[in-house]
């Protein structure tokens, strides 16, 4: 998700401009429910916690956001410190692959169904 914004924001900013037509034509909600349960989908592997799941779709939202609106966008490793904070109230570990950029976080998935 954060490789949209660092390395071309184009899709990433016509999916936040189809979010803004969406609350004006419900016809188009479809798309964003997709979005937003794909979101939740993600978290309800980490956690079985609906206000986690819930903060977490605004937290990526938020952070996604703030790359499209700054000069600075959040680093992979800062993205994954709030996933981690978000999803396990963990403090982000050292710098690893994935706060490189050279893959994906490295939150483990919870335990259980």
């Amino acid at each position: 998700m954060l490789a949209k914004v660092v390395n071309g924001p184009g899709r990433l900013l016509a999916e936040y401009e189809l979010y803004l037509l969406a609350a004006r034509r419900p016809e188009l909600r479809g798309s964003t429910r997709h979005w937003l349960e794909a979101i939740a989908a993600y978290g309800r592997r980490y956690t079985d916690d609906p206000v986690r799941v819930r903060a977490l779709k605004g937290v990526i939202d938020g952070l996604l956001l703030q790359g499209l609106l700054t000069d600075t966008p959040p680093t992979a490793a800062e993205f994954e410190a709030v996933l981690r904070h978000v999803l396990l109230r963990l403090r982000a570990p050292a710098p690893s692959a994935s706060a490189t950029g050279r893959g994906p976080p490295s939150v483990p998935p919870r335990d259980g169904p």
